[in-house]
């Protein structure tokens, strides 16, 4: 039996046990050995304010439209999408994994799972297994650059040090940005901004102008590209007044049901500034069909063994306390980075 967590209403964490049928040949088995908790999409399923709690997605209209009246709200919903373990059982046809190794899977948090073996992934030598968590959210920030486009030299801002903007941080340092400017309300998460390239560390608890700030750092004419991948809607608007004249803002966060307050008629109009939204399941058009969403997970796979990660897991929480970290990312977001659960 292999146990798995889920929510069955706002705040509401319940453990369940499901019995694996046995493995397809194009299937491994594997034990879990750790979970990460997405701090964005996973926290709004949590609190319950998920679209798709209240709304249907129409796949063909591509659009979310009113459930009809009789329709209950879209609970329980099984969580998670980053997890590690050992693969202990191997279908017939598999011939690229063996038992024994460590892979990283899209799993939800369940103690042992059966996977098609194309959406295995044999965890990169010289990282700890736990390391591994940060595939998904690396795959998140190599689409934020593939949207951003940074051209060597420029100056990019990101709004938002959680997993997936340090992540984003150091690839556009990779990527050849010239200087970084990191925006956090936590001054933990900007000291890791510091440590991973930052230039310029922002708090806008205490600064009055955030935007004002950033024209000033940059001879007064703002940050080239501006990642927002807070998860806060309200810096969305700080995030357009940073952009230099034509610039870009990349929108990599998902803000469930909150609604952004961006002045139209000010800096985003007068400055030509360009809104990208950033979706991790698609990848922008004007660098082709070449990049497939398998080529950026691999690509991602490629450069992790390169960026700074055990830094950012501050909290190990064994699975069966799964409630209490939940708990911490609503509660007390500010002392945490990337919470993991341990099996």
């Amino acid at each position: 039996m292999a146990e798995f967590l889920t929510v069955t209403g706002p705040r509401k964490i319940e453990f369940g046990e499901v019995k694996l049928p046995r493995i397809k040949p194009t299937q491994v088995r594997i034990k879990t050995l750790f979970s990460g908790i997405s701090s964005g999409t996973e926290m709004t399923f949590y609190r319950g304010d998920n679209p798709f709690l209240k709304k249907a997605w129409d796949p063909e209209k591509r659009l979310f439209l009113d459930r009809q009246k009789e329709e209950q709200e879209h609970y329980p919903v099984r969580l998670g999408y980053e997890s590690v373990g050992r693969i202990i059982e191997i279908g017939s046809k598999v011939e690229n994994l063996r038992k024994g190794d460590i892979a990283v899977t899209y799993s939800n948090h369940q103690s042992e799972v059966a996977v098609e073996a194309q959406y295995v992934y044999k965890l990169p030598p010289g990282l700890k297994p736990e390391e591994g968590l940060f595939l998904p959210l690396s795959v998140v920030a190599y689409t934020v650059i593939l949207d951003a486009r940074i051209v060597p030299g420029e100056i990019v801002a990101v709004f938002g040090m959680g997993v997936a903007g340090l992540l984003s941080l150091q690839l556009a340092k990779l990527s050849g940005a010239r200087e970084l400017i990191a925006v956090d309300l936590c001054e933990n998460r900007l000291n890791l901004a510091k440590k991973y390239g930052a230039d310029l560390l922002i708090n806008p608890k205490t600064t009055k102008d955030v935007a004002f700030l950033v024209k000033e750092h940059t001879g007064n004419r703002g940050a080239d590209a501006v990642v927002e991948i807070s998860g806060s809607a309200r810096a969305l608007g700080e995030a357009v007044r940073s952009a230099v004249f034509n610039g870009r803002v990349i929108v990599a966060s998902f803000y469930g049901g909150q609604k952004a307050d961006i002045l139209l008629g000010e800096e985003f109009h007068h400055n030509r500034i360009r809104l990208i939204s950033s979706q991790s399941g698609g990848t922008n058009p004007e660098v082709g069909s070449a990049w497939t969403q398998d080529r950026k997970i691999q690509e991602a796979l490629e450069v992790l063994p390169r960026l700074k990660l055990k830094e950012m897991i501050t909290h190990r929480i064994p699975f069966k306390d799964a409630g209490k970290a939940y708990d911490l990312l609503e509660k007390r977001p500010e002392e945490a980075v990337m919470v993991i659960l341990e099996y």
